[in-house]
């Protein structure tokens, strides 16, 4: 009977510190809970700047940072994960002065804004974190726009918070979608190109304000401007003070004159004098349609690979295959055939007039493209025009 006691009572203790495993960690009176936002940086997976949750406790010792978005480079099969869209990520905890430690090492300014909330807010959010770190909850899909390291702390404020959190959406004046809000932070001109061609046509719409809280720089502009409503129902900054935990300057990008748009204009003149003199001598070079169009399909297959072989949901329904044909990888072998077919002829005249009406319809095509690729689609509809030509009259 004892032992029945026994096992019961401790049955009972494992299943309520399962339920409430945060016993041990209870917040004193001088509690801070800050929101903290770290510049970008150069690296790739750095350049957007990150977001985190510093708890800090001078009377228990405690200086903590959650950081959401955390991945594992060493992870099996990581790169084909990623690539995928199924790497996990998750909630992470750090000292916080380790954290600062690494972006000033970097030069990397660090902000910190210390919320303005009562005891009862903070034990929350910390209970809310700590249930979101327990090992079953620490994971998740990573998606760029509406769930990363941004949203998920605009997240835990929301869900803890509720009504008395409120955000000043009168200052969403102008309406912008996802790409202008990543304009500011693509200043390096190959990697502006690179992110503008990769992003499919969800990039293009335009983000409520909350939405726009994807990036840490948007999301500690709103808590700037954001209130509370406290203990006697009044709205009070949400915000208290905003300290420069690491003074620095923010990364700035010298472009080389081999920029994309020199290295395109170059590339149309080239092929412009080429194709002249094919039209003087009454010759075509299909050594040069084959390279170009082979490359153009085969950006086209990685667009529509990414499209329809991953979890990405950013890069989806990317309408640079248009333009960037699949199909013109796999008809470049007819240009090593001494007959080609007839209705390669028909092929290259209707992608002309494609090219032709992506070029009229610039500004209110459904999908922005990078105007860096303005000299890609004239060289592009050249050739075309002049394969259309040449075919047609052999």
């Amino acid at each position: 009977m004892k032992r029945k006691i026994s096992f019961f009572v401790l049955f009972l203790i494992l299943f309520c510190l399962y339920q409430n495993p945060l016993k041990a960690f209870q917040l004193s009176p001088k509690a801070q809970i800050s929101i903290i936002t770290g510049t970008p940086g150069e690296d790739l997976y750095a350049i957007f700047g990150h977001s985190g949750i510093r708890i800090y406790d001078s009377l228990y010792g405690l200086d903590i940072m959650y950081s959401y978005g955390t991945f594992d480079f060493e992870e099996p099969n990581f790169m084909g994960k990623f690539i995928q869209g199924r790497l996990n990520y998750s909630i992470s905890k750090d000292d916080y002065k380790s954290f600062l430690a690494f972006y000033a090492n970097q030069g990397r300014p660090v902000f910190e804004q210390i919320l303005n909330i009562n005891i009862t807010q903070k034990q929350e959010i910390v209970n809310f974190l700590e249930k979101n770190y327990l090992p079953a909850n620490r994971f998740y899909l990573y998606d760029f726009f509406y769930d990363n390291c941004s949203t998920r702390v605009r997240d835990v404020l929301e869900k803890v918070l509720k009504e008395k959190l409120l955000f000043n959406t009168s200052t969403s004046a102008r309406r912008r979608n996802f790409r202008d809000f990543l304009e500011n932070y693509l200043s390096e001109q190959w990697l502006n190109l690179g992110i503008t061609l990769i992003l499919g046509y969800p990039a293009d719409k335009i983000p409520s304000y909350s939405q726009r809280m994807f990036l840490p720089d948007k999301l500690q502009d709103a808590l700037s401007d954001a209130k509370i409503i406290d203990e006697k129902g009044q709205k009070i900054p949400l915000v208290i003070i905003t300290n420069d935990a690491v003074k620095g300057l923010r990364v700035k990008t010298q472009n080389s004159i081999f920029n994309p748009y020199s290295i395109f204009w170059s590339l149309f003149v080239i092929v412009s004098i080429i194709t002249y003199l094919g039209f003087k001598r009454a010759k075509h070079s299909f050594i040069l349609d084959a390279n170009l169009f082979g490359f153009v399909g085969f950006i086209g297959i990685f667009f529509l690979c990414m499209w329809f072989l991953t979890d990405h949901k950013a890069v989806k329904y990317n309408w640079n295959i248009v333009w960037a044909m699949p199909s013109h990888f796999f008809i470049v072998w007819l240009f090593l055939k001494k007959i080609k077919p007839r209705w390669l002829s028909l092929y290259f005249g209707i992608n002309t007039i494609i090219l032709s009406f992506i070029l009229i319809s610039w500004f209110v095509f459904p999908q922005r493209l990078h105007h860096s690729l303005i000299p890609i689609f004239l060289l592009l509809a050249m050739r075309s025009f002049k394969l259309y030509d040449f075919l047609k009259k052999s």
